[in-house]
């Protein structure tokens, strides 16, 4: 006589705790996707604006920075630390 060995103890558990793994992993691929989405789309929102001048001058202190240095300094100068507005570096068409 053939017996056919049992692998798990409580196999229906083994499924259950699998499954449960199984969509933590699709729960943390979904957040990814999306958090790459959105990244995608800061970046083609970014493309989109237009730059008045290629070279910003800081109105207070004089300091000229590429606008792209503006933009991601705009929580203040490196200088006088005056805050830049979206307004005073881009174009806005709205």
């Amino acid at each position: 006589m053939d017996y056919i060995k049992q692998s798990k103890l409580f196999p229906e558990e083994e499924k259950k705790r699998q499954k449960k793994i199984d969509s933590e992993k699709r729960r943390l691929n979904a957040i990814e996707r999306k958090k790459d989405f959105e990244k995608d789309l800061k970046i083609h929102k970014l493309k989109e604006l237009k730059p008045k001048k290629e070279y910003y001058t800081c109105p207070k202190c004089g300091l000229i920075m590429h606008w792209k240095v503006a933009w991601g300094r705009r929580d203040g100068c490196p200088r006088c630390n005056i805050k830049f507005k979206k307004e005073d570096i881009f174009e806005l068409s709205e």
